[in-house]
């Protein structure tokens, strides 16, 4: 395992991931291909392989700009059994492919299952292997628990190869089942025939979820559009021209082009959420340094916690995940506060343009017989610049995209986050299916997947024997993360919940009764006139518009009831967790269940609000 990133080569922009494929095996026993030209399927998967290198190598010379300079890394994924999986991992391995295995059982008692005149290419692949998972599965039900080795193989493989004759009867846990779930998830297959093995296509499922054969020559279009980030269309017309040039789209060039942000102007926000939800402000910190090497301490500390998770395990998560996350986490907080900060600034700089304007009425300023009549133009001065003010924050908030890079950023950091807890398992996050009204936004298509899917697919599985304390590690890290008093998600979400309610209910108090203020004025009016009084009568309901303006723009109310429900999901599914027996198999659906829980109300909020922008008063 290599070294972590130095902190001074990665401080000055976000780290770009490496290019990386990985390519699954899944195909008939040995026994079943006897009946085959074993020499022929060898020369078949020797040319598919070599197909893929060269064409990932282009994709990396166009690519270029989009992925650190070392060359792009082909890994190969099997779980070793004899036949199809140990064919294309002694040819993957010749061609220089990396090697990485998902064992069962602990390889010494898997190897009683491998045929013995396989047995020496399976010992040359364990030693060959960059790294082995030795999974806990039930060693009483093997046929179930080779199933699950091969799903796992599924789960971290971009582009699968299957030695598979259709004709020959279907199993239950055979390679039938494994590719209909990589049609399900839409992995790229490439279908070698062992009756005709130099007839290798694409195997694609169409509408009609059957499958179809496409020639293999469209495997480069289709490894682009896997591998290579997505980019913006062109504006069709001039109005949209002019719109993209105010508000462009957010893109991954303008995520790796980020620098650190030590100066925090989005300090208005903390100061006023504290001076309302706890009626004790403190002091906006407007300098923070050192806030990379703040969080990858965090980091430190957590790992420090839990000291039985093996020690290849938490560097292999530090050296493919932690500046990642670090960078995309710090910069999410940063626009996040910049952003709500200009939920707070526009409405209360909208009140104060209107109180400048009445100010020097109210102060007798404009009558000529007051001392200061020469002066009323300075109120006047006042409402422009405050006029000038909101438009320049409005235009240069959305020219710089705060709004759409707090919701990607935040995005992105929640998935390295929770990939963390989820890598020692071998597992990671499953894809989640948005229903059709939050399919407007979706996320699934943009950069910040792409980014993901990218540095998840470096990171590859961990080099562990999953055993009994190993798994309670595991369980022990994940409770952390969910209860841990000072950075768990549970109590995080029930804070927020009930900060977010108060702040909620204290706006709409203090905007009544301005209202309410507003009303008894304009009685009081129909007695007497007073200068004062116009002014209450214009300003109050000024100041009461802008405190709902920022509770419907930072969706006070909402928030505080989306913390609240994942609060309590999160502790449904920590009490279930503890309850779990000390299995992968058995605890890892509960993980995965939580980081859904988790991406998924991030992802709700990029779709409601993607977009939203830094909003004009009105």
């Amino acid at each position: 395992m290599p070294e972590a990133h130095s902190s001074t080569a990665i401080d000055q922009h976000p780290p770009k991931p490496r290019l990386v494929l990985r390519v699954g095996v899944t195909g008939h026993r040995g026994e079943h291909l006897k009946e085959y030209d074993v020499v022929a399927i060898r020369t078949s998967v020797a040319k598919v392989l070599t197909t893929i290198r060269d064409v990932v190598g282009r994709i990396h010379q166009d690519e270029r700009a989009m992925f650190v300079a070392a060359p792009p890394l082909l890994r190969v994924l099997s779980r070793l059994a004899d036949g199809a999986a140990l064919i294309v991992a002694e040819e993957a391995v010749q061609q220089g492919f990396e090697l990485q295995c998902a064992l069962p059982f602990p390889r010494d008692e898997y190897a009683n299952y491998i045929d013995p005149g396989w047995r020496p290419i399976y010992d040359r692949m364990l030693a060959a292997a960059s790294t082995v998972l030795e999974l806990d599965l039930d060693r009483q039900q093997p046929e179930e628990a080779f199933l699950h080795g091969r799903r796992m193989v599924l789960h971290h493989t971009d582009l699968l190869i299957a030695i598979w004759d259709p004709k020959r009867p279907r199993k239950e846990w055979g390679t039938s089942r494994i590719l209909d779930e990589a049609g399900r998830d839409d992995i790229l297959t490439v279908h070698v025939p062992p009756t005709a093995p130099e007839d290798a296509h694409l195997d694609i499922r169409g509408a009609s979820r059957k499958i179809c054969s496409v020639s293999f020559t469209e495997l480069e279009a289709r490894l682009r559009h896997l591998l290579c980030p997505p980019r913006p269309n062109p504006p069709p017309n001039r109005c949209e021209r002019l719109r993209r040039f105010f508000d462009p789209p957010l893109t991954q060039e303008n995520y790796f082009a980020e620098h650190q942000r030590e100066w925090r102007p989005g300090f208005v926000w903390k100061f006023f959420c504290d001076a309302v939800g706890t009626l004790k402000p403190s002091w906006p910190l407007l300098v923070q340094h050192d806030v990379l090497e703040q969080t990858r301490q965090d980091w430190k500390e957590q790992w420090a916690a839990e000291p039985t998770i093996p020690e290849p395990v938490r560097r292999q998560a530090d050296h493919f995940l932690r500046d990642h996350f670090v960078w995309a986490d710090t910069l999410a907080d940063y626009y996040a506060d910049l952003t709500r900060s200009s939920f707070v600034l526009n409405p209360l700089m909208t009140a104060g343009a209107v109180a400048c304007a009445l100010a020097g009425y109210a102060l007798g300023w404009t009558a000529e017989e007051h001392s200061l009549y020469g002066r009323a133009w300075i109120w006047i001065a006042a409402e422009f610049g405050l006029i000038l003010a909101i438009v320049a924050l409005t235009l240069f908030g959305n020219r710089r995209d705060w709004h759409d890079r707090w919701v990607d950023y935040r995005l992105l950091a929640e998935h390295l986050r929770l990939l963390r807890y989820l890598l020692p398992l071998g597992r990671v996050a499953q894809g989640i299916r948005l229903p059709a009204h939050l399919a407007f936004g979706d996320a699934r298509g943009s950069w910040v997947y792409w980014c993901f899917r990218a540095i998840n697919r470096e990171a590859g599985l961990v080099n562990a024997k999953i055993e009994l304390t190993y798994v309670q590690a595991c369980r022990a890290l994940m409770m952390r993360m969910l209860g841990d008093q000072r950075s768990g998600q549970v109590p995080y979400h029930e804070a927020s919940a009930r900060r977010f309610h108060t702040i909620d209910r204290r706006l709409h108090w203090a905007a009544l009764v301005l209202f309410l203020a507003t009303g008894a004025a304009c009685a009081a009016h129909l007695w007497f006139h007073s200068s004062w009084l116009t002014f209450v009568a214009a300003v109050f309901p000024a100041v009461g518009g802008g405190l709902a303006a920022i509770r419907t723009h930072a969706e006070l109310d909402r928030v505080a009831k989306r913390s609240q429900s994942v609060q309590e999901r999160l502790t449904q599914l920590a009490d279930e967790l503890e309850k779990l027996p000390a299995l992968s198999q058995a605890m890892a659906p509960t993980f995965e269940e939580i980081a859904e829980c988790i991406i998924s109300e991030v992802l709700e909020w990029r779709s409601l609000f993607v977009g939203g922008g830094v909003p004009w008063p009105g």
